[in-house]
């Protein structure tokens, strides 16, 4: 009889050495993106180097016009104040900034940044740190946040590719397109929005791969989670177009689930909801319920994926778990998408009356029904008596569309990525993943399969073991032949072990299922996030934040051994893959 594999024998045939790699990979990765934060830190330095021939104030003033100035103007209003007591009292009774009405800067303006940064310098300057000036401190704080987000941009295209050293690649994809991805090189961008917030989604997305790829693995899911649902906190307090991100995001992973049929994302996805809801409710405290917050589309959306979730396991309960009622469960996951649309619409509506903070936004979006009208061919153009009314753009709208960061992307910044292979690449990688996504949910069939007749093979063996009996019994020593010559192992196909709940399923051949698929969900989530990233970056140019950096990192990860699943210990596949790409 053939000895059964153990688990993780599909790796013996691996040297040593290249174990002891694979196991300093992560390692290896961390050290790689540290040091693309500290080159980008260099980076920006050399950017702004002409400020440091100003004075200090004249320097000030050159990086902080218009909302730049506006939001420091909270952080040096603190900084100067007599006591902090006095300071927050400035900022949640402000007769300043709407004089002579008095506001709430704190629910009205997403600050929070500038705050804890006046914090903390008051405490180091109570504890005698005295070396640098509020403005340092400010800009050295700035300049932290955005170059670990660098950081955590080269680490992503690691996880993303399976490659350590594709941060590297990472970084210089960035490098070379840095002013289509990132306003900060500009110095008299200094203190946007953006620039605090897009290192939080990044970081965020970071924490979402790895709770996707190791849900398997509850070990370390606690922490995960929490760091999960702090960063989305800090994301939503941080900028203000992050509840559309957000929004974004979660249809991204509802629509991999849902759509694409990767149920193992379920205990995710329901999980991730009770994430999103929790950092609302905490986000929307620490603003004073601000109504931007509780009439955000993304709360609706929530509160409608909260509500088909609940449904479906109340559901699940009753379906039967076999595969062989495929289309009783898909006819369950259209009824669950319907309940979740459905729900959206209904909060949606009971909103419209009181949602007043973020209609230039949807005015915004409307007018862009015009720039697509224009991009369709001749014979498939609508007059402009067909198009919709909000197409022309409301006095709000017109207050944003007056820059041009606001209007569609330019060519300029499409030239750029085609240029550097960015964008080549980048289409290259999503075609890799749709292509292993299909290449593993058919490897998935055809083991399901197997399974099934293995399955079948004991019941067909144990009828032919009584023949034999009764035929021994007439001849024993003809019936002890037979016994002896039945008395195999069955195939390889039969060895799979039903492993418990919890744990990976392996074949035969020592593939663990579970972990493939679970590793091409977070790919394909990826792919989507930035797919439709990428849609709201084309029709607003400023949005190039949110599509750019995904971008580099699946143009980093087009060579990467995590795209050939099915060839991994076969590198001339990534051989003659370089030699094309060179």
């Amino acid at each position: 009889a053939a000895p059964k594999k153990r688990e993780g024998a599909a790796d013996d045939h691996c040297p040593p050495r290249s174990r002891i790699s694979r196991a300093r990979a992560p390692t290896v990765a961390v050290l790689l993106a540290a040091a693309a934060g500290v080159a980008h830190w260099k980076e920006n330095r050399v950017y702004h180097k002409h400020l440091e021939r100003l004075p200090e104030p004249v320097a000030r003033v050159a990086c902080l016009p218009t909302e730049n100035g506006f939001y420091y103007s909270y952080f040096a209003g603190l900084v100067d104040a007599d006591t902090l007591g006095q300071g927050l009292h400035a900022l949640i009774w402000d007769t300043r900034t709407e004089y002579p009405d008095t506001l709430n800067a704190l629910r009205r303006f997403n600050i929070y940044q500038e705050v804890i940064l006046a914090v903390a310098y008051r405490a180091l300057w109570g504890v005698g740190v005295t070396f640098m000036s509020a403005w340092e401190f400010f800009r050295g704080c700035l300049y932290l946040q955005v170059c670990a987000g660098q950081a955590v941009v080269a680490l992503l295209a690691a996880e993303v590719s399976g490659n350590p050293f594709a941060g590297v690649a990472c970084f210089l994809l960035s490098f070379l397109n840095r002013f289509q991805m990132s306003r900060f090189g500009l110095y008299s961008a200094s203190d946007l929005r953006e620039h605090w917030g897009i290192p939080l989604l990044w970081l965020q997305t970071l924490l979402l791969w790895h709770l996707v790829t190791s849900a398997g693995r509850p070990r370390r899911a606690r922490l995960l989670w929490s760091g999960f649902v702090l960063t989305t906190c800090a994301f939503i307090i941080s900028w203000q177009f992050s509840p559309f991100l957000l929004l974004l995001q979660a249809t991204s992973l509802y629509f991999v689930c849902l759509v694409c049929g990767y149920d193992v994302l379920r205990p995710v996805v329901d999980r991730a909801v009770d994430a999103y809801l929790a950092a609302l409710i905490v986000a929307s405290v620490m603003h004073f319920l601000s109504p931007y917050l509780l009439t955000s589309p993304f709360l609706a959306q929530v509160i409608g994926l909260k509500i088909a979730t609940t449904l479906r396991k109340r559901l699940e309960r009753s379906l039967p778990a076999s595969r062989a009622v495929w289309p009783l469960r898909r006819s369950a996951d259209v009824v669950e998408g319907l309940i979740a649309v459905a729900v959206f619409g209904a909060v949606l509506r009971c909103m419209s009356p009181f949602a007043t903070a973020d209609t230039h936004i949807w005015d915004i979006l409307c007018t862009k029904a015009a720039v697509v009208n224009a991009w369709l061919p001749e014979s498939l153009r609508l007059s402009d008596s067909r198009l919709p009314t909000c197409t022309e753009p409301s006095f709000d709208a017109r207050l944003y569309l007056v820059m041009g960061i606001f209007k569609e992307i330019e060519q300029g910044s499409l030239d750029v990525y085609r240029a550097t292979t960015a964008s080549p690449a980048a289409a290259i990688t999503c075609a890799l993943v749709v292509f292993r996504c299909l290449i593993g949910s058919a490897r998935r069939w055809s083991a399901r399969q197997a399974r099934e007749a293995s399955k079948a093979k004991p019941v067909t063996d144990s009828v032919h073991q009584a023949r034999a009996n009764e035929a021994g019994s007439r001849d024993g020593s003809a019936g002890l032949r037979r016994r002896k010559a039945g008395a195999v192992d069955p195939p390889p196909a039969a060895q799979e072990q039903a492993a418990p709940a919890g744990m990976p399923r392996r074949d035969g051949n020592g593939t663990d299922h579970a972990e493939e698929e679970l590793e091409e969900s977070a790919l394909l989530l990826f792919v989507v996030q930035f797919l439709i990233f990428l849609v709201l970056g084309v029709f607003i140019n400023r949005l190039r934040v949110a599509f750019a950096p995904p971008m580099m990192v699946l143009a980093a990860s087009c060579l990467g051994p995590r795209l050939f699943a099915w060839g991994r210990s076969d590198r001339r596949w990534l051989a003659l893959l370089y030699v094309a790409h060179a």
